[in-house]
Parts: C-alpha cells; structure tokens; sequence
C-alpha cells in the first residue's frame, strides 16, 4: 500500500555523494550545540 504512495527512488552512484554532505552538516550542527551547551554548563558550575 505504501509502495503506490513512495516513488521509487533508484539507488545510483551520486546518492552517496548528495547523502555524506548533508550527514557531515547535520553533525557540525549537533556538535556546535553540545559544544555550546557544555560551555554555558561549565560557565555555571564555575560560579556556584
């Protein structure tokens, strides 16, 4: 049933390619934030 409602995609060569940039920026993007998140951690256990 779902396969008449999802086209489908043939797996090629450049997937890969338009795949890795994308899983590369969305890990810069979780590490900038955990990297923020434990400096503002680390900024408020050193004023306690």
């Amino acid at each position: 049933m779902s396969a008449a409602i999802i086209p489908e995609i043939p797996v090629t060569l450049t997937t890969p390619a338009l795949l890795f940039p994308a899983i590369s920026l969305l890990l810069l993007a979780y590490t900038n934030r955990f990297l923020t998140l434990a400096q503002l951690i680390r900024k408020l256990a050193d004023e306690e």
